[in-house]
């Protein structure tokens, strides 16, 4: 995973490599040359078959947007369907286009768009899975309801991943404690205190077997963190205890 921007750099690191080499020393592939060939001519060869599978055979729609703060908001569209050649279901992505105004209109043309200038027919959408927002399945003026226009049989999975961390979320709020901030209070008790950290690296060192790692950050707008971080905190859950109980005893 490289930027367009290395293509600067590598042109100068093969005229270094290769001083004695006269191809190297003409060498020249920037950023604007790597952009080229990548979107103009190895993105089309590589989209071609993905497209030629999807206009003959029924196929599932899995489409997200972005969340950052970046001038351009990419709304990334992968497709899921079955491949004659490797015999079995594969997912393959499919485009990426700039779509800066997150609405239920926008979304589906910006969809509509990438389907109909490939000529892909709306009759082989079978299925459509995104989050649970109300702008992408809401039953009025979402995207959903705009592709049922066009496919009324279409199927909406939703998100597996999204409805198994809610339903995490609920069975959590049975716990006496919150687990969120759990995590984030363990987390920023040590984060600005350099002695607390080697006074915790300490009582890690008296127990065996354990390796001396920090607590992991868990931020609860981004629930795949949650995973990682309990696993961590389990870890380190002995000697955290042992640190606390002699905090408190101090």
């Amino acid at each position: 995973n490289l930027s367009f921007s290395s293509g600067d750099h590598f042109t100068k690191l093969c005229k270094e490599m290769f001083p004695d080499s006269q191809v190297a020393q003409k060498f020249t592939c920037g950023r604007t040359k790597v952009t080229a060939l990548v979107t103009e001519a190895l993105a089309p060869a590589a989209n071609a078959p993905i497209v030629s599978a999807l206009q003959k055979k029924m196929f599932t729609i899995l489409c997200d947007g972005g969340n950052d703060n970046f001038e351009k908001k990419y709304f990334a569209i992968l497709v899921r369907f079955w491949d004659d050649a490797l015999e079995k279901v594969v997912t393959r992505f499919l485009d990426a286009p700039v779509c800066n105004i997150a609405n239920g209109q926008t979304l589906f043309d910006t969809l509509a768009n990438s389907l109909d200038s490939r000529a892909i027919p709306w009759s082989n959408v079978l299925a459509f899975a995104s989050d649970s927002a109300s702008v992408m399945v809401g039953r009025n003026n979402s995207v959903l309801s705009r592709v049922k226009q066009r496919q009324p049989k279409v199927f909406s999975l939703g998100c597996i991943c999204h409805l198994a961390a809610l339903c995490a979320v609920a069975g959590l709020k049975a716990l006496p404690t919150s687990l969120d901030d759990l995590l984030i209070d363990a987390y920023y008790h040590f984060k600005h205190s350099s002695k607390r950290c080697e006074e915790f690296s300490s009582v890690v060192d008296s127990f065996e077997g354990i390796a001396p790692l920090r607590v992991l950050k868990h931020s609860t707008t981004r629930w795949l963190s949650l995973e990682r971080a309990v696993n961590r905190l389990l870890v380190l859950w002995d000697p955290l205890v042992a640190y606390f109980d002699r905090e408190v005893d101090r």
